[in-house]
Order: structure tokens, then sequence, then C-alpha cells
């Protein structure tokens, strides 16, 4: 921390409570654990960055944290598991978990004090050194983030599994101790008897969280835990009941967004639809409907690559994937005109991304688009591609990574001004999904919006925790029932009428009856609210748009001779 907070020119003390700096490294690890060659070498670049270091010198002993804090822009306690024991014990202010840790921000390691972080053993509990540098070197960024006036959450995250700053406490009294504790001074330690061993394994608390089957439907209805999930595919695979199962995942990754270990479980059943294209057990029958309308969407008929009217070539193209066109054909030719208009060279692709095979598990025929994409893009001179569809653009940014991915909402936010017809409209905002890790597009979305004149009320599961509309995965005709259970789960997070940025997303809500419209509705059809109780189209009508569009980009003029 201090050599990386040096390195950024700032001016740093160092206070040591010992006559030497280093604390464990020095005094508890041994040399044959840790060579003593290697703890000097290390610590020489303090002084040789010209750190000051002040040794004998204690918090609570000869210098309190008020004095310290008073005293310099920021402080940073790196004071291991025993100093923040003893700190506990002076009530300096600082809240402990009952295992004697210091309760810090797992991202920011902000104590509650402004301008004091702590980090280390310190806040984790013992753990291993190089645990201890990444806790330190994340600390160090959070103060110069502070000193600087910065976010200090802005695209970060906790740098060590957060399972070990869970607070996950036993009460004493059923609290089981080891039979036997290692001896960490010692280069080994006795094997185990036969006993130890069991008495270890009844020590086990088989601890499951349950934070992704809170937030999931389909997790609540078909386990107790991902591993009971995982159990149950490796165990009957083939039966129809787990292919139901595996196939009724929205994939939509919220599990892995709220898992304190990163556990995606959408991820797996992926996985597992794999397996069953593999086996010819996947797709199953009732999504022929599905995959008949993607091989339209990749189709002679239903396709067209384009660059813009009175050019031969276009750096970049807007993709308008299939369900924008299907639905809403004068809104995709708006886009593309104020693309055109504010992006010159701007050409068209018509095609489907691929996401409806690779969510069924059919990797070949996924693959086949992706390089067919990346073809049609190449032979008009094209390096990147414009969406108006967040699947789309998820979809895109991992199979053709040749191709810089943006959406429309980022490029026009800021630079078109859309119709400010909403004054006085109050709305809320569906974020799809797919948009997770991408907060530049909801923040695109909310300030067309606002441009329009309207309202936004931001509701609970939104942006890095947005919820499936229930169409994701491919599961409406597999299960509707969890289906719509899914899509009213959403919509009742709000009595507002919903804004979209996804045509699917918005077929999904207005099929379970909730006041739901797509943002390029909202801003430009009069009637927005008559707009919003409106069904979509039928799936004949939205073949039909589909040409209908095609054949309206075909027949575009260059803008000057318009």
């Amino acid at each position: 921390a201090a050599h990386d907070l040096r390195r950024k020119g700032y001016k740093v003390t160092v206070f040591e409570r010992d006559d030497q700096i280093g604390g464990c490294l020095v005094n508890r690890i041994p040399e044959w654990r840790l060579p003593q060659r290697v703890v000097e070498r290390d610590l020489s670049v303090i002084e040789a960055l010209g750190i000051t270091v002040r040794t004998g010198v204690e918090i609570g002993r000869n210098v309190t944290l008020d004095e310290l804090r008073e005293g310099h822009d920021a402080v940073l306690l790196l004071i291991g598991y025993a100093g923040a024991r003893r700190l506990a014990e002076l009530g300096v202010g600082i809240r402990r978990r009952a295992s004697g840790t210091l309760v810090v921000d797992p991202v920011t390691y902000e104590t509650g004090i402004a301008g004091v972080f702590a980090a280390g053993d310190a806040v984790s509990g013992p753990a291993t050194v190089i645990t201890a540098l990444a806790l330190g070197r994340s600390a160090a960024e959070s103060v110069d983030l502070f000193l600087a006036g910065e976010d200090l959450r802005s695209g970060r995250h906790a740098p060590i599994p957060p399972k070990l700053l869970w607070g996950l406490e036993v009460p004493e009294e059923e609290r089981r101790r080891r039979v036997r504790q290692p001896v960490m001074l010692t280069p080994a330690n006795e094997p185990m008897t036969e006993e130890e061993v069991l008495g270890e394994g009844e020590r086990c608390l088989d601890c499951e969280c349950g934070l992704c089957v809170q937030d999931c439907e389909f997790l609540e209805a078909s386990c107790e835990s991902p591993k009971d999930l995982a159990r149950m595919v490796l165990d009957d695979f083939e039966s129809p009941e787990t292919l139901k199962m595996v196939y009724s995942c929205n994939i939509c990754a919220l599990c892995d967004t709220v898992c304190p270990e990163d556990l995606d479980t959408g991820a797996m059943l992926l996985d597992a639809r794999r397996e069953a294209v593999r086996r010819g057990l996947g797709p199953l029958p009732v999504h022929k409907g599905i995959v008949s309308y993607f091989n339209a969407g990749v189709s002679k008929a239903f396709t067209l690559v384009k660059s813009e009217p009175g050019r031969q070539r276009s750096k970049r193209l807007f993709f308008t994937g299939c369900a924008l066109p299907a639905v809403a054909p004068a809104n995709t030719r708006t886009v593309y005109e104020e693309l055109r208009r504010h992006y010159p060279g701007t050409g068209v692709l018509m095609y489907c991304c691929g996401a409806p095979v690779e969510l069924l598990g059919m990797d070949e025929e996924f693959e086949k688009a992706s390089e067919e994409i990346l073809r049609q893009a190449e032979a008009v001179g094209a390096e990147e591609l414009i969406t108006a569809c967040p699947d789309c653009s998820h979809t895109l940014k991992s199979s053709v990574p040749e191709l810089k991915v943006r959406t429309a909402w980022e490029l026009l936010a800021g630079v078109w001004q859309p119709p400010r017809l909403r004054e006085g409209a109050e709305v809320a905002v569906h974020d799809s999904c797919k948009v997770r890790g991408q907060l530049d597009v909801c923040s695109s979305v909310r300030t067309l919006i606002k441009d329009g004149g309207a309202t936004v009320e931001e509701i609970e599961y939104n942006g890095e925790k947005a919820r499936c509309c229930g169409f994701g995965g491919m599961i409406y005709p597999v299960d509707p029932e969890l289906s719509q259970r899914v899509t009213r789960r959403r919509g009742e997070e709000s009595e507002l009428p919903m804004i979209t940025y996804c045509a699917g997303c918005r077929m999904a809500l207005k099929g379970t009856g909730k006041d739901s419209i797509h943002i390029l509705d909202f801003l430009l059809d009069p009637d927005w609210e008559s707009k919003s109780r409106e069904n979509p189209p039928g799936g004949l009508a939205r073949y039909v748009n589909r040409l209908r569009t095609k054949w309206a980009f075909k027949r575009m003029k260059p803008l000057e001779n318009r």
C-alpha cells in the first residue's frame, strides 16, 4: 500500500508498533516458509522511495486514531488480526465482527469514519501474505480515489473471494473447534488419524447462502441449491424431466451477479444444453418454432447488407437484429436515419445475431451465423456494428470480437434530440438482463427518456442486477407458466408503465398485461399511453414487417438527394 501511494506522488508515513517494519513477515513467518532475503529485498523499497518510517508507535498507547486522522489527509489501518482486536477494545468507532476482524466496505475498504480505511489481516482474519498484499493494494487505490475526490466504487470489485468477508457467525455454544490445530511454524505436521479425520468432517456446516435461489423463480422451483441442481442433471441427464429443467433457465446470469463466489448456474445449464445437442436429445420438439425463426433470420429472403446509400463502403453498420424490424419497421428506419444523420457512412446489416440457437446449445449453427456476420461486415469494409437490441449487443461482443460493438442508444444520447413530447410523464425502465457490465447503455437510455421530457423512477432490480423479462433462454415454449411467473414478477416491481429498449422484453411484459412500451414508441408515438396497452404483432405480421423493413432499406437514397 505504501509503495503504491508513494509511486502516485503522495507523501507517505508508515507508523510501526515494533522497532522495525515488516510485522509478521519479520516476526512470525519462519525462514523456511518465507526466506529472509526476500523480505529484506522487498522492504528495502520503502527507504528507496523516500517513505517516512516511524517505529515504536501504537494506536491507543502513544497516539490516537483521531490524532492520526487530524494530522493526515487519509489513514490506512494495516494492523494485522491481533491489532484489529486491540483496536476494537479501544472503542474508536469502527465496527467489528464476532471473529474480531474490522467491518469495512468489501470494495472500497472504508471503515465508516471519513478518510479512514482498513485492510489486510485486520479485515480478512489470518490469511496468506499474498491475500494481505492484494487487500493492501486495493485499499491504496481507494485512498488515491478518495484524495482525488473521485468515486471509490466505479468499475471496481472485491479483489479477493468474498467468502473471506462473509459475516457467517456461529454461536459459541454451537461451535465445534478443530480436532487438532495445525502448527504453522513447523515444516510439516503429523498425519491425522482416522478418528481425527472423521471428527473434522463432522464439523462441516454444509453452508449454502441461498442468495441465487431467493432471486430466481427457476431455481426456487427446481432445487434447494445449485449443488442439488448439478446432482440432478448428472444423475438422470437423458430423462424428459431433466431435459425440461435444463431448458427452463433464462440464462440471465443474475445468479452469477448475486453469488459471493461468482457461480453461474446458467453457464452450467448452457453446457448441459450443448451436451443434449451432441447426444441428439436437444433442442426439444417444442423449440421447432424458434429454430424456424432463426433459419428465416439468416436466409436470403430476410437478410441484407448494404453500405450507406451513395457509398461503396461503410465503416460501421446498423445491425438491426430480428426483433425490432419485426415489431416496429418504421422505428427501425427512424433509428437508421438518425444514425446516418449524426454518423455519416453508416450502412445496414439485417441478420440474426445467433442468440436463439446459441441458447439452445446449437453451437455449429451459432458459429456459422457468427462467421457469416463477420464475412458480410468485411465485404463492405465495416469495423463496427451498431445494435438496437441488448441481446444482439451481448452476443456479438463475444461472437465477433474482430468487430467493435456499440448500441444505438450510446451513439444517439446527447446528439439526437427526440421530440420533447413527454413533459410530466413518469415511467419505470426495464433494463434487459443482457446489459450487465454495460452501464453506459443504461445511462444513455435514461438520457434519451429525460431528453424527451419524462421522469424515470428507478426500480430495485436494474442495471447490474437487472432481472430477466421471462423470455430469456428460450424457455417460453418449454415452461410457459414459469416464463410468465418471471415476467409478472418483473412487471410487479413498479406500478408505472415500463419502458424497454428490447423488442422481445416488451412482448414478454405485454404478454402478462403489463403496460409497457419500447423506448422508440415512447419517444415518437403521439399517443404513447395507448401504445403501451397495444398488443405486439402476431407471428405472420412479424415476418411481413421484416420484409417491409428490408425493402425500405433497399429503396433509401443518399441523404443529400432526399
